[in-house]
């Protein structure tokens, strides 16, 4: 009997903690989560279609997702934003979209991944107010979320992106569509080999500065500078020469087999580490070392190690 109370308890703590998440967040006509709210109600207290009109319901406009070919931007997925025009569709990669999309919209703006773009449309209208582009890769064909901002940082749509060098997460500013300020390089963090490409949900957003530094990205390449050395391994040591982390270049999967991508070490201290990188060759075990190198001079971005010839 206690086991039965002791579940039924849990259960309905579980549901009061839900309501009371559920109740704490969006505006009435606002859908800005992927499930509406963190408490993942999906319910909108709105009445003004039921079931007396909804057989009446009427287009009011159309967005067509078609697809569009990225411009070249060098050093990022995607470049800022750009205004766009009434009736345009977001417009994906390669030959369609196949998105499984949950609108998000905040006060009366929809914003929608489609393909290789994330668009922001007035939701009265359908006019395009936004576009941004992503060029290595597409958007998640999931969604995106919005994020209100603290004070200090504007509103922002949160998305992943996947392609052939790796996910990232992407920040943009919601009222502009371009890359958030200081968040990764250029609004974009890296998520190097992590095969992810769902919903991204900002939590508190309370990690301090000082900790997101206590961490540092090598990207090993070939002699050409172009590919990633898989199989090479990577070691940090500290001032007294001991090894304090080791990584390996992973192979990756399917197009990420070649990929240029990082990997990533977080750190106990931010003081300047040694780095030792062991490649493979016809020849046996070659190593090559850099002493001395400060954390901080990599914040948001990556130490890159060319294999010697």
């Amino acid at each position: 009997m206690r086991n039965v109370i002791l579940g039924v308890t849990a259960i309905v703590t579980w549901f009061a903690v839900a309501a009371s998440l559920s109740a704490q967040q969006a505006a009435p006509g606002d859908w800005p989560h992927f499930n509406r709210d963190k408490g993942s109600s999906r319910y909108v207290p709105l009445d003004q279609i039921n079931t007396t009109n909804v057989t009446r319901l009427q287009p009011a406009w159309t967005f067509s997702a078609v697809p569009e070919t990225p411009p070249a931007a060098p050093g990022g997925p995607g470049p800022a934003g750009r205004a766009g025009g009434a009736g345009r569709g977001g417009r994906g990669a390669g030959g369609g979209v196949g998105a499984q999309v949950v609108p998000v919209v905040v006060n009366g703006v929809m914003y929608v991944p489609a393909g290789n773009v994330v668009v922001a449309l007035d939701g009265a209208t359908g006019k395009e107010v936004w576009r941004y582009t992503v060029t290595s890769g597409a958007a998640s064909n999931r969604g995106v979320n919005y994020w209100p901002g603290n004070g200090t940082a504007a509103p922002r749509i949160v998305f992943t992106t996947r392609g052939q060098t790796g996910n990232s997460l992407v920040a943009l500013d919601a009222a502009t569509g371009k890359p958030s300020a200081g968040f990764g390089v250029n609004g974009i963090a890296d998520m190097g080999g992590v095969g992810w490409s769902g919903v991204p949900v900002v939590f508190r957003n309370t990690l301090a500065d000082s900790v997101k530094r206590r961490s540092l990205a090598v990207t090993v390449l070939d002699a050409k500078g172009r590919w990633t050395r898989f199989g090479a391994e990577v070691r940090l040591l500290d001032a007294a020469g001991k090894v304090i982390a080791t990584r390996q270049v992973p192979t990756g999967g399917g197009y990420n087999s070649q990929s240029a991508a990082p990997v990533h070490f977080g750190l106990a201290k931010l003081e300047p580490v040694t780095v030792e990188v062991t490649f493979m060759s016809a020849s046996g075990r070659k190593k090559q070392t850099m002493k001395s190198v400060n954390p901080a001079d990599y914040y948001g971005k990556s130490l890159v190690i060319k294999e010697a010839n």
